[in-house]
């Protein structure tokens, strides 16, 4: 049975983040910008590099890829109700199958790394990985992971949704792919299988969107 994500355990639930800023509306100044914007796509890779295989590369890409399906979910929410068909049965699936992998992610999180922070954490080029030693996720990190304020909210949101939402998917099919290079965990690579196999169905609906 899926669970909504209004049903993860309460305890857990803080690796998504709970004040969540908001999907960007035009005008608005973000202060993590410069990390969505400011050196284009190859700053938006840097961003999402979970870091070598090593001891705990398996935890940094379960939280890193949390928050980026939050940022689907975040998006898919305001899409949903907006009058195009296409759009709203889509960003319904994607809500459906995005809050039942961050459920799945977060029990295995669990299980896999019952020491780790409750917080999530991520990877910092060039500082040690040992699980005592990550840096928790800041709000502008979490936000730059979820590619926060990059949905145009003006205009035919069915299209809005899809120009925004592909990269998106990308982003988390190459982080996918990352994972299956560099993980032996067997949930990490199911998971990333997964992942692969459902966003590039979605890629392929949501151009149709266009």
């Amino acid at each position: 049975m899926k669970l909504p994500i209004s049903l993860l355990p309460s305890s857990l639930s803080l690796l998504l983040g709970l004040s969540l800023p908001a999907i960007a509306m035009p005008g608005m100044d973000h202060n993590h910008d410069h990390h969505q914007h400011g050196s284009g796509s190859h700053s938006n890779h840097a961003m999402h590099d979970v870091g070598p295989a090593d001891a705990t590369y398996d935890l940094r890409f379960i939280d890193a890829m949390i928050q980026h399906h939050y940022g689907a979910i975040e998006m898919a929410k305001v899409t949903i109700n907006q009058g195009h068909p296409g759009a709203g049965a889509l960003a319904s699936d994607i809500i459906s199958a995005q809050s039942w992998e961050i459920a799945n992610m977060l029990r295995q999180r669990q299980l896999r790394f019952p020491d780790a922070p409750i917080t999530p954490v991520r990877y910092t080029p060039g500082q040690p990985t040992g699980l005592n030693q990550l840096q928790p996720m800041s709000e502008a990190d979490k936000a730059a992971m979820r590619m926060s304020g990059t949905m145009e909210m003006t205009g035919d949101r069915g299209k809005a949704f899809a120009a925004a939402m592909i990269p998106h998917h990308e982003m988390a099919i190459a982080m996918a792919e990352d994972a299956l290079a560099k993980s032996g965990d067997s949930f990490v690579r199911s998971i990333s299988w997964d992942i692969i196999r459902t966003q590039s169905d979605e890629i392929r609906r949501l151009r149709g969107l266009l």
